[in-house]
């Protein structure tokens, strides 16, 4: 018996699915929690990159590393379950 797999986007969504874009942007600053970076529906930019430098040694909490980038949503106003 063959076995076949199909590409992801020829599979149809269940019912009652809503495919939703989210976009990354931001000002200056998402190396910090409260930084400019933003989760959200429209597509934007700014012509700033986001860049950071890993460095393993440090290990604080994740709040207080320059070494990730922060990007939020505006408050929800109802429930999501996001996928994929």
């Amino acid at each position: 018996m063959e076995r076949s797999c199909l590409p992801m986007c020829i599979c149809p969504e269940p019912a009652g699915v809503e495919n939703v874009g989210y976009y990354l942007s931001n000002g200056m600053g998402v190396n910090t929690p409260v930084g400019d970076g933003a989760l959200g529906l429209s597509q934007s930019y700014a012509g700033n990159l986001d860049r950071f430098t890993y460095d393993p040694r440090d290990q604080r909490a994740r709040a207080h590393r320059r070494d990730i980038l922060i990007y939020q949503t505006e408050p929800l106003e109802q429930s999501v379950d996001p996928a994929g």
